[in-house]
């Protein structure tokens, strides 16, 4: 079966991923980036099969126990503007875009264009500060490269700490 938009999967060439208890650590090396995908990030990215879609995994996320998605799942929490989705597919549809955007999904997507964008801030005041645990996030940093992580300043050289300095030694800014 054809991956589509609505059915994204995700990515597994060049990544190391880590589970651990509350999160998912994601390394691509690729790009030498590193992700913290929160628990509900991580369960929706294990439903990108490219068979499921958006509205599955909605279903699939409130029947799950892995995260507390009742308070993502309340209708009456949906503002006006965005009832043409219901609240449980907004929280895939707002993962997805995530996701997508750290390149750990096969294929870039694109929100339908009946769903408006929402921030992560947005999120927090449409479902609310006691669903803020579930709503799902992803953190990313460039990690260094083995090179430039390996390297260190000689002596003389400036420094802020003594671990930059190859003595370790950083003395009233410069490396003794």
């Amino acid at each position: 079966m054809r991956e589509t938009a609505d059915q994204p999967k995700a990515r597994t060439a060049d990544l190391i991923v880590r589970e651990l208890p509350d999160e998912v650590l994601v390394y691509d090396r690729k790009s030498d980036r590193a992700h913290c995908l929160n628990l509900t990030a991580a369960t929706i990215w294990k439903f990108c099969d490219g068979r499921t879609t958006a509205a599955e995994m909605a279903q699939r996320l409130a029947a799950s126990n892995a995260v507390d998605a009742e308070a993502l799942m309340d209708e009456s929490r949906s503002p006006t503007r965005l009832k043409s989705a219901p609240p449980a597919e907004q929280v895939i549809w707002l993962a997805l875009e995530q996701l997508s955007r750290n390149h750990l999904l096969e294929a870039p997507l694109s929100l339908p264009a009946y769903l408006p964008r929402m921030s992560r801030r947005e999120a927090i005041r449409v479902f609310g500060l006691g669903a803020a645990m579930a709503i799902p996030i992803v953190v990313s940093i460039t990690a260094p490269t083995p090179a430039v992580a390996g390297t260190c300043k000689a002596k003389g050289q400036s420094c802020g700490t003594g671990s930059q300095c190859c003595s370790k030694a950083c003395v009233a800014g410069t490396c003794a």
